[in-house]
């Protein structure tokens, strides 16, 4: 029969030998007096703590002289390995937004970059792909609601994780459904949306207005009063030469 002791200065090492430690050892019963003991003291290990070290490797010292698992540590481990799973399941399956079936997603920081540097190129770039203005900004309008529902739904499972009370209901938590739908539109779709969305736009509604009162021949405007109407306040987008202040009222000279 062999006997085995476990001692805080030594430990993971254990001391195994043929007999019992005698008196002259300094001998502990406890978590407690393993942890406190003055001198440290030596804890045998029994047979059913040996059983339940070999069967729970990484069990701690306190678990393994009660031979009983934390479930307060099991918990939170098993809670750490959930964070990761929904964590590794976003970054690599969740960011994507296919246009004509090819992924166009960037981050929202390049999306606000992207923006602004349209904002003076007078188109928008994203990944590599260039856009006028009002195609840009469609799109990236929907990757940003994209983004908020997944943010939102992740932020729910997240939420689920941290208020589970036990190990069952972690392992509960699905990481692998329940975000929405990805996006997948067609180049069509988008112009088809500019059009109508720069069709509203008062803006385009004052560049459409001034060129049919300059090109209507029904109209009697002198060559200044048509001047008048084509050199308008320089603001917004430029259409064939001509930009608008939206709410304007285009009138003749002395109207």
């Amino acid at each position: 029969m062999s006997y085995v002791y476990i001692n805080r200065e030594i430990y993971p090492n254990q001391l195994v030998q043929d007999d019992p430690l005698d008196d002259n050892y300094a001998k502990g019963y406890s978590y407690d007096d393993y942890i406190n003991g003055n001198p440290a003291p030596w804890i045998e290990l029994g047979e059913e703590q040996l059983a339940f070290k070999e069967a729970n490797p990484k069990a701690t010292v306190k678990e393994i002289i009660e031979a009983k698992l934390d479930d307060s540590r099991l918990l939170n481990e098993e809670k750490s390995a959930k964070y990761e799973e929904i964590r590794t399941y976003e970054n690599e399956n969740l960011h994507e937004f296919f246009l004509d079936d090819q992924n166009i997603y960037i981050p929202e920081y390049d999306r606000r970059n992207a923006l602004a540097d349209g904002a003076i190129a007078g188109k928008i770039t994203i990944m590599g792909l260039k856009f006028d203005m009002t195609e840009g900004k469609i799109l990236i309008g929907m990757m940003d609601k994209y983004d908020n529902d997944l943010m939102s739904t992740l932020g729910a499972k997240q939420r689920e994780v941290s208020l589970a009370t036990t190990v069952e209901q972690v392992r509960a938590i699905d990481a692998q459904s329940g975000y929405p739908d990805k996006v997948n539109i067609t180049m069509t779709y988008v112009r088809q949306q500019a059009k109508e969305k720069d069709a509203s736009d008062p803006q385009e509604v004052a560049v459409r207005f001034s060129r049919m009162v300059v090109n209507n021949k029904a109209i009697s405007l002198s060559p200044n009063e048509k001047l008048d109407v084509k050199v308008l306040f320089l603001y917004g987008d430029k259409k064939g030469g001509v930009r608008a202040v939206g709410g304007c009222r285009i009138l003749p000279q002395g109207g």
